[in-house]
């Protein structure tokens, strides 16, 4: 099935024209993929066939932590980055110069994302339109209802065709 190969690995296969003598993965230490990395490489050539000859994909950050490398580089590349591995990508993708995605927020990647506060930066805007809703259909699921400071029921507002039959107040601390 297509649909299971890697998209990062279709998307080399078919950039074997570009002006480049490698291609260079981006996993780093921790990743679950790096115990992996004999299989991906075997997947990967098997599609010789396909091209003259593959160019040679390597994998130097294997021994580099993420959040140490997330705070070396400027935080505009930073925002770059994917680290979803159940990427979804958004309608508008193809009317960018570059893709915009959702994130899954339950995968491996997400979740080290979302603990890490995105490395001390903040979570990007993605991250916490997908977890609003989540969160807001769990509350929904216990039939609670959350309201602002001005008495609005917030979950109304994230899913506008539900009612909450239950009423419970967060407080949230501005400091």
């Amino acid at each position: 099935y297509l649909r299971q190969v890697p998209l990062w690995i279709l998307s080399i296969i078919f950039s074997q024209d570009l002006p480049v003598d490698k291609f260079e993965i981006g996993y780093v230490l921790g990743d679950d993929a790096i115990s992996y990395l004999k299989e991906i490489k075997n997947i990967y050539r098997s599609y010789e066939g396909m091209s003259e000859k593959l160019k040679p994909i390597t994998f130097p950050l294997i021994k580099e932590f993420k959040n140490d490398i997330a705070h070396e580089i400027p935080k505009n590349l930073l925002d770059l980055t994917v680290t979803c591995e159940s990427v979804i990508l958004n309608q508008k993708t193809l009317e960018n110069e570059y893709i915009e995605f959702e994130p899954c927020c339950a995968c491996p990647g997400c979740h080290k994302i979302i603990n890490s506060n995105f490395y001390g930066f903040g979570l990007p805007e993605n991250y916490n339109k997908v977890l609003i809703q989540k969160y807001a259909n769990f509350l929904d699921v216990l039939n609670y209802k959350v309201l602002d400071e001005k008495g609005n029921d917030v979950i109304s507002q994230v899913i506008p065709y539900k009612e909450s039959s239950v009423q419970l107040e967060i407080q949230f601390d501005n400091n």
